[in-house]
């Protein structure tokens, strides 16, 4: 009996320990899925391929050479959606990976805002992120890209998760030699206060 007494302490301890283990990690997910970091993370990535494609468009020339140039080869390294909107909200070009449903919104919303960063929503009611900048013609370029899911968010956040998981598992294996020698610690002066008592019983 005094052995399952401490095999239950040290089942106990280990209960405790997981169900913390796990409410930390469900509370870190649903950090990286609410916190801003996220979006200044696709941000960067938005403003890093729109200075790429600047610099492209504006070597492209005039509007033939850029709708060639964004439905060409450009398109197949962007990871992004790319949009070169008038004045007036009409797209003249458009290119890149991701899907059209956005263009409407986005070439609205990025010619009523200017340039600058945003959010839209879509028809299909996914969440936009982009960045919209002046070109030397008066135009403006937009790049967008659908708000990171959670997948892409582990991706972002891998330099962070490493060493969390690491501390993690670190903390899991101390938790466990803890609580082992807890419930020993525990279950030992009730071993030896029954051997007492049974020796009293035996007449001893």
């Amino acid at each position: 009996m005094l052995r399952s007494l401490a095999s239950r302490l040290l089942l106990t301890y280990l209960l405790v320990t997981v169900l913390v283990v796990a409410l930390a990690a469900i509370s870190l997910v649903l950090l990286l899925q609410t916190t801003p970091l996220a979006d200044r993370l696709a941000w960067r990535t938005l403003e890093a391929e729109a200075g790429a494609v600047v610099t492209r468009i504006e070597r492209a020339g005039g509007p033939d050479q850029v709708r060639t140039l964004l439905a060409g080869r450009l398109a197949s390294r962007l990871r992004s959606r790319v949009l070169v909107v008038d004045s007036g909200g009409e797209i003249l070009a458009a290119g890149g990976t991701a899907t059209e449903t956005a263009d409407l919104t986005l070439a609205r919303e990025a010619v009523l805002s200017g340039a600058g960063q945003g959010a839209v929503q879509d028809t299909l009611d996914r969440r936009w992120l982009y960045t919209a900048r002046p070109l030397a013609s008066g135009d403006l370029l937009v790049v967008a890209a659908p708000r990171p899911t959670l997948r892409a968010l582990l991706v972002y956040g891998e330099d962070l998760l490493s060493p969390l998981l690491q501390a993690a598992l670190v903390g899991l294996a101390a938790s466990v030699l803890l609580a082992w020698l807890m419930s020993h610690w525990v279950a030992a002066p009730l071993q030896r206060l029954a051997g007492a008592a049974r020796s009293v019983a035996a007449g001893h």
